[in-house]
């Protein structure tokens, strides 16, 4: 429609979402199939992971750029300390964010609390999940919370993050992390070393995630606060003149790669 009216299309490819397991052969066939359409009819198309490039169309990859997600639109609370020997998870509860993993890899640690905030009641593998962990004194399983002071709360004071997504791109909450001084250990696979790269540590198993934990805990090593790439790269100024950069440049025909 774009082509018939004038106007330029811009489309963010956003992940890859044709790789989720809860999707059906069918579905993933389709979703697939429509992110190579939206590809293919683009005057431009923009991706949040530098993993993402090689899944792009290759009719897509001239006219592509990497735009990150943001990540500075968090707060920062005043008073709140870091509770030693605690680790925090935000996620939607799905098989792919290796929840089963992080949850087995904490409890063989000596860390003493975990908390998951996500959609315990979204799928019968979330319930799952729920019943078998439940009344372990060491998991708080919250649902799901959109308020930004209780968020900040509950990241401002957990001494480590753990970050089990598999599928990319870019996860937010991964992303919003890096703006908090914790510890995070981010599951291994190239979506998230493209996005924490070296602030965060990465594990592959449950015993990776454990021996991680325990060297941690048994030694207080501190990361540091977010890196200098993590102040500009994601923060919403620095997005948003990348996006006025490249509509100015479509509007005036120019051809960007």
């Amino acid at each position: 429609m774009c082509n018939f009216n004038g106007k330029k299309l811009i489309v963010n490819v956003d992940g890859i979402e044709w790789r989720r397991g809860k999707h059906s052969r069918l579905q993933r066939w389709f979703l697939r199939l429509s992110g190579i359409t939206a590809q293919r009819f683009a005057h431009h198309v923009i991706y949040d992971n530098a993993a993402l490039a090689p899944f792009l169309s290759p009719c897509t990859r001239h006219k592509s750029s990497l735009v990150a997600y943001p990540g500075d639109h968090v707060l920062r609370l005043p008073g709140i300390d870091v509770q030693l020997g605690t680790a925090l998870t935000i996620c939607r509860i799905e098989p792919e964010n290796n929840l089963e993993m992080l949850i087995e890899g904490f409890l063989a640690s000596p860390m003493n609390c975990y908390t998951i905030v996500g959609n315990w009641k979204h799928s019968a593998y979330a319930n799952q999940l729920h019943q078998k962990y439940k009344n372990n004194p060491r998991i708080v399983m919250l649902d799901s919370t959109y308020e930004s002071q209780k968020l900040a709360s509950l990241r401002q004071s957990c001494q480590i993050y753990l970050h089990g997504h598999s599928v990319g791109g870019t996860n937010p909450s991964l992303v919003e992390m890096l703006f908090y001084d914790c510890h995070i250990l981010c599951f291994d696979v190239a979506f998230n070393r493209a996005t924490a790269e070296d602030r965060a540590l990465y594990f592959s198993s449950a015993s990776q995630l454990t021996e991680a934990l325990e060297n941690i805990f048994n030694s207080d090593q501190h990361l540091g606060s977010s890196l200098p790439q993590s102040e500009s790269k994601y923060t919403a100024y620095t997005i948003a003149k990348k996006y006025v950069q490249i509509c100015a440049r479509l509007v005036k025909g120019e051809r960007l790669q």
